[in-house]
């Protein structure tokens, strides 16, 4: 005898349906009565069905299949009819409800009567849009379908119409006539060929299909036909290269007429856009004639013209400039196509270079009349230095020299060569003791001390701790006893420099007490702190280090807390007040000046506090040199603009309030690689040294009386 696996039960036997009326509802209950777990799936047939005239399924099963289930255990089904299983048919029809397992091998049948009434559905048509939601770019062609069901079962025909979009975008119109056999699907299409993007605008449009016959009410169907976004906004300009003044002017006191650029932006997407433009200039240029926000529409193209006007030199050759144009979109999803462009303006000196030539004739002929200027420093000046009192300099360049002047009023009047090196001269220190001797430190690696009383051609001492590690800082202590050299190789180097007597041997100052290799190129040396102990390192990578050069414990070097650099970022002036050494500033290349207070570390207590920073000191451009007065009122300070810079000084150390954005003492047309600063009775005194081979002194009145000595 057979065993039962399965065992099934209906909850109704008999339904009554009626299409496009409530959906009808039963239940399934299948109890598992085999040995072993089993899952169970349902199916529901229905007599007299013809492959392809229903639709949609017209049942809906929950769940769709069981877990499976233990020996014993109840599933319980449910099955909700929702349409007519056969379309157009009334009367009473079997439905088998079939239940299976695949794990048991085995299926149970059941039969249900249902009763199926006349449609509620007048006409018995169904219209619908089987892909709601469409998606196109301008030009694009895409076809929307539309789906016609018979539900009766006599044919039936009726106006389609489409709406929504204009309706020249419809390829071979916005309507037809559709002629659905009884019982049938019937599946056609309207065809839509997008514009270009100035008339197929990124948005949403909504679209109605309609159905009309004379004995049913009209149907509709909605859907969305979306454009997306395409194109972008091109940005160009003419001409890349303009001068300043376009054309010549007799008289340099006259105004000239502006630079012009042209520069032109096209819209070609299907947005309106809203453009922002920035012009970024360099000191002494201006440009005007954009507006800061442009509005385009679709297919939109404007020109707009940059007035460009510059600050010009009496002399020299023509030099250019640039500026740099950028441009942005409120719309992110739309891309601007060359969105910078740099402009070079071609700027002309006030005198022109005809004139020019003719002056210069002029002084050559003057040369031959006995009236020729002397030459001074044929190279980059790289140091200067001023003595104490502000009524001396000394000057080293790339020319093998160091010079010597004296100050005059508000004039430098040379003095001759007091030293030929033989090599570039990078750095000079003036012994703090007499201020009779000089330290070079030259390209080669060599140090040269030089006798400021003696007439002699030749160092009083030369002496190179490492052939070809180029000396790039010197630092004397306040007591003259040391001198500190730092290298490109991140060597430092303590020698002994004799300063209770004036030396009578060369070996006094040779001698090599301490040394310490540091990890980066040593481009500045400064003493710190009243006692002389402590030694300020800086250089390459944004390095800032305090070296007590009197504890051979290298874990008592201090790194102070200043941003990593990389291997372009150099610290490449460091300078500490005489009469108060507890205050440093620094300079960078990312054109940064810094205000150190060093009592807080060197006492061991916190770490080093910044007290002041500035990064517009020099437009962004490199820092190259930065000098304390010696009583700390004031700092000075060159960079790669050509600018001199006054900063005078709270009693705090920080900048003055009246002076926040500091005083221009020079603007050159050249970079200035070294400053310093001494007060003289009631004026100051400032010294540059340039790339353009000029040493330079720069006199003004004090701005404000001095609070910090």
């Amino acid at each position: 005898m057979a065993t039962t696996v399965m065992r099934i039960q209906v909850s109704q036997t008999d339904l009554v349906f009626r299409p496009g009326g409530a959906p009808v509802n039963f239940t399934l209950t299948v109890v598992n009565t085999s040995r072993q777990f089993a899952s169970f799936q349902v199916e529901v047939q229905a007599a007299g069905q013809t492959p392809g005239h229903v639709p949609h399924a017209w049942y809906q099963l929950t769940p769709e299949i069981s877990t499976k289930k233990p020996p014993g255990d109840i599933t319980t089904f449910g099955v909700r009819l929702i349409h007519n299983p056969v379309p157009g048919f009334t009367g009473v029809m079997n439905l088998t409800v079939r239940v299976f397992s695949i794990e048991l091998r085995a299926e149970e049948r059941q039969v249900v009567r249902l009763f199926v009434q006349e449609s509620m559905v007048l006409g018995q048509l169904r219209l619908e849009l089987p892909v709601p939601q469409l998606r196109a770019y301008p030009g694009q062609r895409l076809e929307v379908p539309v789906r016609v069901t018979n539900l009766g079962l006599n044919p039936l025909s009726g106006r389609l119409t489409i709406s929504g979009v204009p309706p020249d975008w419809w390829v071979g119109g916005a309507e037809r006539w559709v002629h659905p056999e009884g019982g049938a699907i019937l599946e056609t299409e309207f065809r839509c060929q997008l514009p270009g993007i100035e008339q197929a605008l990124s948005q949403a449009h909504p679209l109605t299909v309609t159905l009309v016959h004379p004995d049913v009410t009209p149907l509709e169907a909605t859907g969305v036909l979306e454009v997306l976004v395409s194109g972008f906004v091109q940005l160009t300009s003419h001409p890349a290269v303009a001068a300043f003044p376009p054309k010549r002017v007799w008289f340099p006191g006259k105004k000239p007429p502006p630079a012009e650029y042209t520069l032109t932006t096209t819209n070609t997407s299907n947005l309106y856009q809203d453009l922002a433009l920035v012009v970024s200039s360099p000191p002494g240029v201006t440009g005007e004639g954009l507006p800061e926000h442009l509005s385009l529409r679709p297919g939109e193209q404007q020109q707009l013209h940059l007035l460009v006007r510059a600050q010009r030199p009496w002399v020299g050759w023509p030099s250019t400039r640039t500026l740099q144009v950028s441009a942005t979109l409120a719309e992110p999803s739309v891309k601007i196509q060359t969105a910078e462009h740099s402009l070079t303006l071609r700027v002309k000196p006030l005198l022109p270079i005809w004139l020019q030539l003719v002056l210069l004739l002029l002084l050559a002929l003057s040369g031959f009349l006995g009236l020729r200027q002397p030459v001074y420093h044929t190279g980059p000046v790289n140091a200067v230095t001023l003595d104490g009192l502000g009524e001396s300099a000394l000057s080293g360049a790339d020319d093998q020299t160091v010079r010597r002047w004296q100050v005059v009023g508000n004039r430098l009047h040379p003095l001759g060569v007091v030293a030929t090196t033989n090599r570039a001269v990078r750095t000079l220190a003036l012994r703090p003791a007499d201020q009779d001797l000089l330290a070079t430190g030259l390209e080669n690696g060599w140090i040269q001390i030089w006798d400021l009383l003696s007439d002699s051609a030749t160092p009083f001492a030369a002496f190179s701790p490492q052939e070809d590690d180029r000396i790039l800082a010197l630092a004397y202590t306040n007591s003259s006893r040391y001198l500190f050299s730092g290298h490109g190789s991140g060597l430092v180097r303590q020698w002994n420099a004799n300063p209770e007597s004036r030396p009578t041997a060369s070996q006094n100052l040779t001698t090599n007490l301490v040394r310490h290799q540091f990890d980066f190129a040593v481009y500045g040396l400064a003493v710190v702190g009243t006692s002389e102990q402590t030694l300020a390192v800086v250089g390459r990578y944004n390095q800032i280090q305090l070296w007590p050069w009197s504890d051979p414990n290298p874990k008592a070097i201090q790194r102070l807390p200043y941003r990593v650099g990389g291997q372009d970022d150099y610290i490449t002036s460091v300078s500490v007040p005489r009469r108060r050494a507890n205050l440093m500033v620094t300079g960078t290349t990312q054109g940064s000046i810094t205000l150190w207070n060093l009592e807080p570390c060197l006492q061991k207590q916190n770490s080093c506090e910044i007290m002041d920073q500035w990064l517009d000191g020099h437009g962004g451009l490199p820092v190259r040199s930065v000098a304390f007065s010696p009583s700390a009122c004031y700092l000075v300070s060159g960079g790669d603009d050509g600018r001199v810079m006054l900063w005078p000084l709270q009693a705090n150390g920080q900048r003055s309030g009246d002076w926040f954005q500091g005083k221009a003492v020079a603007n050159l047309r050249s970079k200035v690689n070294s400053v310093g600063i001494t007060p003289y009775h009631q004026e100051l005194r400032i010294l540059s040294g340039a790339d353009d081979h000029q040493v330079r002194l720069h006199t003004l009145p004090k701005p404000e009386p001095c609070s910090l000595q």
